[in-house]
């Protein structure tokens, strides 16, 4: 085989080992687009995901405010309710120095209350008639209540009118 043919014959060769490399970089480049493309949308997927997600967290944290603002109001109302009840019903507490009541006492008994929870229900509504916020106690499951089919405050079980 002349030098020439060697030569030829030499580049064949290196020519051949090319080609293979290309078409393997082909597939390999095939590859990472499908990979790309697989990626691009797992991540489309995760990203409408975190959209939601955040539209959720926003109506969560909208309603926790209002949730904790709903806490703040029932806490001073029932403050309140304490309040009420312990200057109405409550012993004089003297301050024997002063000579005078420095406050009002109302023991009540301690307990978990359920069973007065299952007995008894109470209801309280605006009296706006007598400038009155009106709290009516009743048996839970009393047959005598009409609370269902009733206008005034009497057929809706308000024992106090």
């Amino acid at each position: 085989m002349s030098e020439a043919e060697q030569r030829a014959e030499s580049l064949r060769r290196e020519l051949h080992r090319q080609e293979r490399k290309s078409a393997a970089l082909q597939r390999v480049n095939a590859d990472l687009q499908r990979r790309v493309r697989t990626a691009e949308k797992e991540t489309a997927g995760l990203q409408k995901r975190i959209r939601k997600m955040e539209r959720e967290n926003a109506d969560l944290h909208i309603r926790a405010r209002k949730a904790e603002r709903g806490g703040k109001l029932l806490s001073r109302a029932l403050e309140l309710l304490l309040i009420r009840v312990g200057l109405a019903y409550g012993e004089d507490v003297m301050d024997e120095k002063k000579g005078r009541s420095i406050g009002k006492c109302l023991k009540l008994p301690r307990d978990n209350g359920d069973e007065l929870l299952r007995l008894w229900q109470a209801k309280a509504r605006n009296a706006d008639e007598l400038d009155a916020i009106v709290v009516a106690v009743g048996l839970r499951d009393d047959p005598e209540d009409y609370k269902s089919d009733g206008e005034n405050s009497e057929e809706n079980g308000d024992v106090c009118g």
